[in-house]
């Protein structure tokens, strides 16, 4: 005897089969269109950079609400979609929501920005540093490994986090992960344990520089001078690293790579903010020198390629974009310093660029609004992947264009 088919669940279960189906067929098709679009150079079309800016804090919105935990997802691949919360760059995304929500006066985005701080608070392992990787939510600190340069960014946020609040606990975390620098760092400066387990990485990192300016962050608010000691220290070894045409040694993730710009920018954007809180000339003038020389770069090539050697020469056929909107940003805040437009016109022009390479309409929401680690896509830096730290860097730049322009 035949079993009686009940229509309604039948109906309900084709529906479901149906829009998974569709679903992925759908985000394929989007996946297909990105590399389909770079590999045939079809650029994206540019609205005003309120469009631009609305659009990717969207995507950054819908990076955080994935995880479900208030920190923001690494960002979305197109092999394994939505990646778990990354506490480094939550760190410092939580300063990009804080300036948004008072561009915008949305308080929404103030209030994302304090569960971000509140997440970080809940990760914070218990010896004061920051985990490196990602991180679905604590549960044991067992084998979770401390990052020098991660714990840097949160203190960042949980500066941010107390000027905006006043909330202790963020300043309590700040102190704490502030004290773990402090106590580990080398007498020469540079920071040799507690690095993040990068393959075949050098010992020491020019890059910390972006870890020293949140140390005189903090010794601002706090009014404790051993955190600006120890910024001093590594700020004084990083200098001594730049060579005569302005670029780093020590600069790059991997041994026997030339560094990429997003780590050549952490270096010039650490010691330039942290020249500007100091009132440093000689910090101040390191940064302006390095970031001349990339500027030059770009007006050469009308671009700037993934990565330099110590002569400003690249090897490189992509772009990495993260690096792009760091470069734009840090040009910015030189013309807000010296009033130099060249470097107005400059980051200009590569705001225009990295426009291009946004998609405003994508059905797919780890596309739409968000910013590839690669352009083209399928280059090496991140190849596949939309990226949270490449959007944060692109909303701050464009936030600080919006600002500068509006004058």
């Amino acid at each position: 005897m035949r079993k009686k088919i009940n229509m309604k669940n039948f109906v309900q279960k084709f529906n479901r089969c149906f829009k998974k189906t569709f679903s992925k067929n759908l985000y394929r098709f989007s996946h297909f269109k990105v590399v389909f679009g770079d590999l045939f150079h079809i650029s994206n079309k540019i609205y005003n950079t309120s469009e631009h800016l609305k659009a990717v804090m969207k995507w950054l919105c819908f990076a955080q609400d994935v995880t479900k935990s208030g920190g923001v997802s690494v960002g979305y691949s197109f092999s394994k979609g939505w990646l778990p919360a990354y506490p480094e760059t939550t760190g410092y995304i939580i300063s990009t929501f804080f300036n948004y929500a008072n561009y915008s006066s949305n308080l929404e985005y103030r209030k994302r920005a304090i569960q971000m701080c509140d997440w970080e608070s809940r990760n914070q392992l218990s010896n004061g540093a920051v985990m490196s990787g990602g991180c679905e939510e604590k549960s044991q600190e067992k084998g979770k490994q401390p990052a020098v340069f991660n714990t840097g960014q949160v203190i960042l946020g949980w500066c941010r986090g107390y000027r905006e609040t006043k909330d202790k606990l963020y300043l309590n975390c700040a102190k704490e992960a502030g004290d773990w620098l402090v106590e580990i760092q080398d007498e020469d400066g540079t920071w040799r344990k507690g690095l993040s387990p990068i393959p075949n990485s050098p010992s020491v990192h020019t890059y910390h520089a972006r870890v020293s300016w949140p140390l005189i962050e903090l010794s601002i608010i706090t009014g404790e001078e051993k955190y600006k000691e120890a910024a001093r220290r590594n700020l004084d070894w990083v200098i001594s690293q730049q060579n005569r045409k302005g670029w780093f040694i020590n600069n790059s993730f991997h041994n026997n790579r030339d560094p990429i710009t997003h780590a050549i920018c952490y270096t010039i954007e650490g010691i330039l903010e942290a020249g500007i809180l100091l009132d440093e000339e000689k910090y101040k003038r390191a940064a302006i020198f390095s970031a001349k020389n990339l500027l030059d770069c770009f007006e050469k090539d009308r671009k700037l390629y993934a990565s330099y050697n110590g002569d400003w020469k690249s090897k490189d056929n992509y772009t990495c974009l993260t690096g792009n909107a760091q470069a734009s940003l840090i040009w910015l805040r030189i013309f807000e310093i010296t009033k130099d437009p060249r470097f107005l016109n400059a980051a200009l022009r590569m705001n225009a660029f990295l426009k291009t390479t946004q998609n405003l309409y994508s059905k797919n929401p780890g596309i739409r609004g968000g910013i590839k680690g690669s352009h083209p896509i399928y280059g090496g830096y991140c190849p596949l992947f939309y990226i949270n730290w490449a959007a944060k860097f692109f909303a701050d730049t464009l936030l600080l264009e919006e600002k500068i322009t509006q004058k």
